[in-house]
Order: C-alpha cells, then structure tokens, then sequence
C-alpha cells in the first residue's frame, strides 16, 4: 500500500513535470513514461483513483494562461539586462516611439523592418534614427523572451545566418561609442550582440517592431 507520503511525493513530481513540459524543456513522451514508471506496482484501486486523479489535475503553475504571464510577458518599463561595462543613455536620448509598458508576446505584433537606403551611400545605425522615430521600436527587454523561449522563434527569422535584427529601443553607451541590442540566428540557436551606432549596417539588417497597443 502507497503511503499518503509517497501520493504527496508523486504529486509534487508531477506538477514539476508539467511545468517542464509547459515551458518545453520535456516532451509529452517523457511525461507519459514518468506516469508508468510512479505507477508500476501499484495494484491497488485505492491507489490507482489516487494517481489517476493526480494526472488529471494540472497544476495551477502549469495552465497555459498562468504561463503567459510568467514567461511570456515583457515588461519595457524595467531596465534592459546589460554587461556592467554598458551604461544606459539618458531618456532623451532614446526614441520616443519606443515601446512602453507590459507586452503580452503575440507573433503576429513582431514585425521586421528594413531601412531604407538612397543610392549607394553608406548607412551608418545613427542615420536610420530619424526613420524609425516615429515607430513602435523594440526594446533590449525583448531578448530575454526569446532567448527563454526558443519555439517561439519565428521561422522567418532563421531564413539569413547572421542577420542582425536590432533593437532600437534602447542606447547604451560602451566604450564612449553609442550601441544597441540585436539578436541573430546564428545557424542553430538564437543570440545577441552589440551594434554601434557609428558602423555601417549591412544590406540584410532589420529593425525589430512590436505593432501594438501597450496597456
């Protein structure tokens, strides 16, 4: 006979294995195979109602709003993650179309942009500024959404190896040059990087824009 211990025990592990499975860390298989291996060798009805009930209860943590709000919610507001070399410019040096406020992640918001180029002169990051002032531009808060989670990743965007998709939302300043954020598919995973406002951009770069109504 299972103890009421060893049900509490195996109900703890199965919330756990929910949320895994919820933030996609494990797949639906390893969670079936997780419920054989708690349930084999308890014959008991007593015990099999028990377990059965504790997989038909998805914990709260693990219900697909709840996790929206946990891990797919970004907040502009709040002071972009940075190396401790980078200092933040000054509000008045940022765009003033930058997104603001907490953003529930919806795919069809994200929108890429290309600068637009005259002739063959060089585009340096700084030129584009005046371009996207009057647009919803992507704050550096936005890459740790995407680095956490990487299905949602849109396929659009591993298309071009080493495109930079910049985030103008945000300036710091490092090593006295002006830099943003940008995040690149780097054939594998996604990752980010630093693009100084003084270098020229490259034909494939793109501005990250989130088209919404920030609440």
């Amino acid at each position: 006979m299972v103890s009421q211990e060893d049900l509490e025990k195996i109900k703890e592990l199965w919330q756990d294995a929910w949320a895994e499975m919820m933030e996609g860390r494990v797949t639906v298989l390893r969670v079936k195979k997780f419920l054989r291996r708690i349930t084999k060798g308890r014959r008991s009805r007593q015990v099999a109602e028990q377990i059965a009930a504790i997989r038909e209860a998805k914990p709260e943590s693990a219900r697909p709003e709840d996790r929206v709000e946990q891990t797919k919610v970004v907040d502009f507001d709040t002071n972009p993650e940075a190396p401790n070399s980078w200092k933040r410019a000054p509000p008045e040096e940022e765009l003033d179309s930058r997104v603001a406020g907490k953003w529930t992640f919806n795919p069809g918001e994200v929108k890429l942009l290309k600068p637009t180029r005259r002739g063959r002169t060089p585009l340096l990051g700084k030129d584009i500024l005046p371009e996207f002032s009057d647009k919803p531009v992507a704050g550096a808060q936005i890459v740790n959404l995407y680095l956490s989670n990487p299905k949602l990743v849109p396929e659009e965007w591993k298309k071009k190896r080493n495109r930079r998709i910049l985030l103008l939302g945000n300036i710091f300043y490092s090593g006295g040059d002006p830099c943003v954020k940008y995040v690149f598919w780097d054939g594998s995973k996604l990752d980010w990087g630093s693009f100084s406002l003084e270098a020229r951009l490259s034909v494939d770069d793109v501005v990250l824009l989130v088209v919404t109504a920030i609440k």
